[in-house]
């Protein structure tokens, strides 16, 4: 029709490892959405008991199902080769081990009939989790207090933080930030050093609650932070990613809210009390961690693509 604006078109990205079942939920629901998304690319990094990749296209169903094998796995690597790959202007990415209402996809969409949205922060809850009214002080008043944006808030608003487990952006923006940063080896922190070059880019990110998504949080499968025993509760990579993320981005004097709470969190248990030789383990896997941190910072970020332009300060 003459004068009519052009569709915005839209690209669902999954990247999945070890998770069939549960991605197999996932793809139900997008088949089920009141707005279809134009395509859905999985980037599968599964592999089989005996190491090697495990091809599961001929298992998985949508009918505008894309489907890539990558390996190792890394899902940084996966999400950049999403995004490269995809043809929609808009790229909504989700996990592996979502629960998506009917009207998750058109949800996000119409957000960006403003064309100032850049990117959309939906909600995203726990099973039985309600949602949140207020917001917690320090993430009003502290620089980085942004990093700790509760999900499961209640209340439409701009954020800096911007989840991969449900959210969406413009695909031309974020190929200007250069994707993901493929030093992050565990989904701890990776979408949250996105978020920031976002935030850096200027970009306009909406939370919106109507954007809901339900996180099982399947145990099998992904790349989650690992912990040695009950009592340690971060091996020395997981270590790694979160110090690799703060030193990246922040002054240890801004941020120094926000270490002090991880640190609490870890170390500041009567578990130490009763088991001593369990917080030696777990200071020594911080000091590994802190070394891996190191080496990554001076090796610099490995970005799908180098960015556009350097960030704004």
């Amino acid at each position: 029709m003459s004068g009519s604006s052009a569709k915005t078109t839209c690209s669902v990205i999954i990247a999945t490892y070890n998770r069939p079942d549960a991605l197999a939920v996932t793809l139900d629901d997008l088949a089920s959405q009141s707005l279809q998304p134009d395509e859905v690319l999985v980037i599968d990094q599964s592999i089989d008991e005996t190491g090697k990749p495990l091809d599961q296209s001929g298992t998985l169903r949508h009918p505008r199902l894309k489907y890539f094998h990558g390996h190792p796995a890394n899902a940084q690597k996966a999400r950049n080769f999403g995004i490269e790959h995809a043809t929609g202007d808009v790229l909504l990415l989700v996990d592996d081990d979502m629960r998506l209402p009917e009207k998750f996809v058109e949800a996000h969409m119409r957000n960006y009939a403003d064309p100032a949205v850049g990117g959309v922060a939906g909600q995203v809850l726990k099973p039985g989790q309600e949602p949140q009214n207020h917001l917690p002080r320090h993430c009003i008043q502290d620089r980085a207090g942004w990093v700790r944006f509760p999900l499961n808030y209640a209340h439409r608003t701009e954020t800096a933080n911007w989840p991969s487990c449900n959210g969406s952006v413009r695909k031309k923006l974020a190929v200007a930030v250069g994707g993901f940063d493929e030093q992050f080896t565990r989904t701890l922190f990776d979408d949250t050093d996105f978020s920031k070059r976002l935030a850096d880019a200027g970009a306009k990110i909406i939370f919106d609650p109507e954007a809901t998504a339900v996180h099982r949080k399947v145990a099998s499968g992904g790349k989650r932070p690992g912990k040695l025993d009950d009592h340690v509760l971060a091996d020395a990579e997981s270590w790694a990613v979160q110090l690799y993320f703060w030193r990246k981005n922040f002054s240890l004097w801004t941020g120094r809210w926000q270490l002090s709470r991880l640190l609490r969190g870890v170390f500041v248990r009567k578990d130490f009390l009763v088991h001593p030789r369990s917080l030696l383990i777990a200071l020594n896997e911080m000091a590994l961690g802190w070394r891996m941190a190191s080496e990554r910072l001076a090796e610099g970020p490995r970005y799908g693509w180098a960015p556009a332009a350097s960030p704004r300060r």
